[in-house]
């Protein structure tokens, strides 16, 4: 027969190891919190920054219009060249804003944020002015979409950015 303090800790190893797995089982069939829902306040301050990176581009300033893109940011569409960078997509701004003509202004029809929180998008339709071969002034219209991510504690950043220009118009009816 083994000594009744070795049976006491065995007994009390055992009791101890079960509340231990039954503490486990239950936090594992636990609910997770449901998270927060920001989609309101995301929509807005995507809203605010859409319209913050329009301003700075309105005013030429391509630091401040590059710095609402993500690292990675992947640009496309309007006849420029594909980027895949913030750094690329800022020096596509540079040569834009060097035409003293060229001018786009934008007006955001819908923000849909994703209920997670970190991925959301934008469309709307925009102006663009520029001159054209002959020097003269052009103007372009269509619309655009704009992926807007945002990391863990980070800011929104556009992380995809893309247009698609409007038909000419039908020529006149005979």
């Amino acid at each position: 027969m083994p000594p009744r303090k070795n049976i006491a800790a065995i007994t009390n190893a055992a009791l101890l190891a079960a509340a231990l797995m039954l503490a486990a089982a239950v936090q594992g069939c636990a609910q997770p919190a449901a998270l927060k829902d920001t989609r309101a306040e995301d929509e807005a301050a995507i809203r605010a920054y859409s319209q913050a990176m329009n301003d700075a581009v309105r005013a030429k300033d391509a630091d401040k219009t590059a710095s609402f893109y993500a690292d990675d940011a992947f640009a496309f569409g309007g006849g420029d060249p594909t980027t895949t960078s913030r750094a690329a997509a800022r020096a596509g701004m540079d040569r834009d804003f060097s035409d003293k003509g060229w001018t786009i202004d934008w007006k955001t029809d819908a923000v849909v944020v994703a209920r997670s929180g970190d991925l959301a998008y934008e469309r709307g339709h925009y102006t663009l002015t520029f001159a054209d071969k002959a020097g003269k002034p052009a103007t372009k219209t269509g619309n655009y979409l704009l992926v807007w991510k945002k990391p863990p504690g980070g800011d929104w950043k556009v992380a995809v950015d893309t247009d698609s220009e409007d038909p000419p118009p039908a020529p006149p009816a005979k």
